[in-house]
């Protein structure tokens, strides 16, 4: 949250007050405290490392993944009724 705020002032924009990424102090506190309390921490992008190493995590805590799938292993379904409409 402080990084997207920080970035918000820069670039001169606001985020509307109820946006998941929006500058709550009492949510942001019960957020860290959570990510303390937790085994593994999946991180989407070496940013996302960088602000946890940052803020005092340990880097056995965070695990890089990658946001998608391989489609060698999941196969869309072919039937009409399991299918986004063209």
């Amino acid at each position: 949250m402080e990084v997207v705020q920080k970035e918000c002032e820069r670039l001169g924009v606001a985020l509307p007050p109820n946006h998941e990424h929006a500058y709550n102090a009492k949510k942001l506190q019960k957020e860290e405290q959570e990510y303390r309390l937790a085994t593994r921490l999946l991180c989407p992008s070496d940013f996302v490392v960088k602000t946890f190493l940052d803020n005092g995590f340990s880097k056995d805590q965070l695990i890089r993944h990658i946001y998608g799938y391989d489609e060698k292993f999941i196969i869309p379904a072919t039937n009409k009724r399991n299918r986004i409409a063209d």
